[in-house]
C-alpha cells in the first residue's frame, strides 16, 4: 500500500471497495407533536436560524465518486418512540421544504437529477423508559439497501431530508443521530 504525501490517505488500486462509516447528529427544536409526513429538522423557524438538510461528507473516494449504502442506524433520544422515519437523500443541496414541523415535499420535481434515492427506516424501538428510541436498515431488512449513489462532480457529499412517516412526539432539543455504512466504489 502507498501512502500520498502530506494526507497520509492510503492509495487504493482502481476499483477497490473501501469501507466508509459516516455518522451525522442533529438536534430537533420542535417541541411535541410532529404529523405524519412532516420534515423533521434542527430549524426553530427563524430567520437567524434557518432550516438545515443533513450533510454526509466523504461519501466517496474522490469528487464526483460513486459509493453504496450497505447499513444505516437511527437514534432518537427521545425514549419510548415507535415512529418510521425517511432520510431522502440528494447528491446536492434540495429545494423543497426543509423546515421543521412542515409537510414534506421532498423530492420536487426540480431536484430529480439530485435524488439519489430514500433510505425507508423501520419503526424505530425502545425496550425500556432509559433507552433511547432506534432503528436499523441492512440488506436483510425492508427499507431499501444497499444504495448505490453518485456524488455530483466536485463532490463528495450527500444531503439528506428526514420526515416522520408516522405522528410522533419528541422532547424539545432531542438529538437525532444517522449513521451511514458502505463502501466507496
Amino acid at each position: 500500500m502507498v501512502t500520498k504525501v502530506g494526507d497520509l490517505k492510503p492509495e487504493y488500486p482502481v476499483g477497490t471497495q473501501i469501507p466508509f462509516e459516516v455518522r451525522v447528529v442533529k438536534n430537533f427544536d420542535a417541541v411535541g407533536q410532529y404529523c405524519a409526513e412532516d420534515v423533521m429538522s434542527d430549524d426553530i423557524c427563524t430567520t437567524t436560524s434557518p432550516a438545515e438538510y443533513w450533510i454526509f461528507g466523504d461519501m466517496a473516494k474522490k469528487n464526483g465518486g460513486f459509493g453504496r449504502i450497505e447499513e444505516a442506524t437511527l437514534i432518537l433520544d427521545t425514549e419510548g418512540q415507535t415512529p418510521r422515519i425517511d432520510l431522502i437523500l440528494f447528491n446536492a443541496i434540495p429545494t423543497g421544504v426543509l423546515t421543521d414541523n412542515l409537510e414534506n415535499t421532498n423530492p420536487v420535481k426540480g431536484d430529480k437529477a439530485k435524488w439519489v434515492g430514500t433510505i425507508e427506516f423501520p419503526a424505530t424501538r425502545s425496550d425500556n423508559a432509559a433507552e433511547a428510541s432506534n432503528t436499523r436498515v441492512s440488506p436483510s431488512t425492508v427499507g431499501g439497501l444497499p444504495l448505490k449513489y453518485k456524488c455530483a462532480v466536485g463532490s463528495t457529499t450527500l444531503y439528506g431530508i428526514t420526515v416522520t412517516r408516522d405522528d410522533v412526539t419528541l422532547t424539545a432539543n432531542d438529538d437525532c443521530a444517522i449513521t451511514l455504512k458502505g463502501d466507496h466504489l
